[in-house]
């Protein structure tokens, strides 16, 4: 990638550039739209009002009187951005048509309650230039509290749960992508107390700038959306673009999100399983070997000469693994920190991987509508009548006709294709599992843990995850700004019936990251783990 040093392009901060300011009509006709939209395919708008107390008929009177009263585009764009944060949804995001960015040469992270130093952007400051150090604590920015200046980004963040909203609102300190947060121009003054205990002090950078001046559509596309069946417009339950929308995917722990690599220190003497496309091993303790497999995301996208498809070569890879680990092993830590969800199908087949008899698949209440009564008759239309799956697609799709006909919000209960029972893997695992858990997990990885943790497979550890409970799809952009949005068009449940949406999967380990793991390879966590699950491994003698 090519190293940036200095300002990329001469920007005009704002949007000007971006043409004719929209009239108040063009304003209100693009609102109203959404408006329309989200009373039509929302998928969780009764939950969200009966539960969360969100009521759209009083967010849209309330923000429709500040759109045509907002004096350009800028301020049109970004009262968009609020009122579909207002939903508190991960998978429910809007995003203004430009690349533009502003940038300071460095990364933070929230730590214990601490805004800290995670390192230097190489794309935008030598580390030998870089006068800041990993774990210095950030202070004030231009005088305002970090604590303040996060504040005022929780407005433009649709999260399911407050922790995520406030964890990514950290990353918005440094990172302001115009898609999402307004940008900012000239110096800065950072004040911060150094990590070595040294006197405050103050340092002064410049805000960078990238991107194009023009407008452009940014759709979203859904490469990663096609899985084992055919109903691929409802497989995505990823929030990985979600969040790059808000603050890119640079920095090494975000880089974490969604990535093979572990950012736990390996310990010393282990045996090495793999290191791409995903970092697995296992070690010795007094028990017996503890296997550790990482889980980024169920979305893979690399194509290789051995597999039919990403999915077939992503599950294969996993099958693979768990055969070494239940020869080798007494029990087993799966890392599903960051995890950014991805296919149902394939989130139903890892589970799989860990069952001994027969279990559901995570069950759905989709938006009764036309809309989704044509898309799963044009699906099922599409399908062999001689194929497996033809009759339990055939009921869903008059389970969604039946309930639009009543008049009904939402369906009863149904898996998306209709299929009620799964098969334990040929090859699976039967020990002892701890997963890691956290708020930057979501959709479906809300999912999988949820599932391991109620079918009894799994003891979850960590904090609770994301709360992003649906699938997703990509809307047409609004007429006049050309904003895309991204919806919830449907509800999933944990095994125990209560809605992923903004609750998540809940530890049974809580465990929060410190400073130390922060800084010293997150041995503590590892260290809590390993006690964790060695308690769930039975006495006897020890598997070497």
């Amino acid at each position: 990638m090519l190293k940036i040093y200095a300002v990329l392009l001469v920007l005009v901060i704002g949007f000007a550039s971006f043409g004719a300011q929209f009239t108040v009509e063009e304003k209100t006709l693009d609102f109203q739209q959404l408006i329309g939209r989200i009373k039509s395919s929302y998928g969780p708008l009764q939950y969200k009002k009966d539960v969360m107390k969100i009521d759209i008929d009083q967010l849209q009177a309330s923000y429709l009187r500040r759109i045509q009263e907002s004096k350009n585009n800028e301020e049109f764009y970004y009262l968009i951005n609020q009122f579909v944060a207002e939903f508190k949804d991960s998978h429910f995001g809007a995003q203004i048509p430009t690349t533009r960015n502003s940038l300071l040469p460095f990364f933070v992270e929230l730590v214990q309650g601490k805004i800290l130093v995670e390192g230097v952007n190489p794309d935008l400051m030598k580390a030998e230039d870089f006068s800041l150090k990993k774990g210095d604590e950030i202070v004030s920015i231009d005088g305002v509290s970090v604590n303040d200046l996060t504040k005022s980004f929780l407005p433009y963040v649709n999260a399911g749960s407050e922790r995520t909203r406030k964890r990514i609102a950290t990353w918005l300190i440094t990172t302001r992508r115009a898609a999402a947060v307004p940008m900012v121009d000239g110096d800065t003054v950072i004040t911060l107390n150094p990590y070595d205990k040294s006197a405050q002090r103050a340092v002064t950078f410049k805000w960078l700038h990238q991107g194009e001046e023009m407008p452009e559509s940014l759709q979203l596309s859904l490469d990663r959306s096609t899985a084992f069946t055919a109903t691929s417009f409802l497989q995505d339950m990823s929030v990985e673009k979600s969040i790059d929308n808000l603050v890119g995917d640079t920095p090494a722990e975000r880089r974490f999100r969604c990535s093979g690599d572990t950012r736990i220190d390996i310990p010393e003497g282990a045996t090495i399983i793999s290191k791409k496309p995903f970092v697995s091993y296992y070690w010795s303790t007094p028990k017996g070997n503890i296997g550790y497999v990482r889980l980024p995301h169920y979305s893979p996208s690399d194509t290789t000469p051995w597999a039919t498809s990403p999915y077939q070569a992503f599950f294969l890879r996993y099958e693979r693994t768990i055969a070494i680990l239940e020869k080798n092993t007494v029990g087993m830590i799966i890392d599903q920190d960051h995890n950014c969800g991805g296919s149902v199908d394939l989130v139903n087949q890892m589970v799989g991987l860990f069952m001994d008899k027969p279990f559901h698949p995570f069950y759905f209440r989709l938006v009764a509508n036309k809309e989704n009564y044509l898309e799963y008759k044009k699906l099922t239309a599409a399908i062999d009548p001689l194929a497996s799956w033809f009759d339990s697609m055939t009921a869903v799709t008059n389970v969604v006709k039946d309930s639009w006909l009543k008049g009904e919000r939402l369906t009863p209960f149904v898996t998306l294709d209709g299929i009620e029972w799964l098969q334990p893997n040929l090859i699976h695992y039967t020990k002892p599992v701890v997963m890691l858990i956290d708020e930057i997990s979501g959709s479906g990885g809300d999912a999988f843990p949820a599932m391991m943790q109620g079918y009894g497979r799994a003891k979850l550890l960590g904090v609770t995850t994301m709360g992003a409970g649906g699938h997703v799809t990509q809307n047409a952009p609004l007429n006049y700004s050309q904003i895309t949005v991204s919806m919830t068009r449907s509800m999933f449940f944990r095994p125990d019936g209560v809605p992923i949406e903004n609750n998540g999967a809940v530890p049974d380990y809580p465990y929060e990251i410190t400073v130390d793991d922060f800084m010293n390879g997150y041995r503590g966590l590892r260290d809590f783990y390993t006690g964790k699950l060695l308690g769930l491994v039975p006495d006897g003698p020890a598997l070497r």
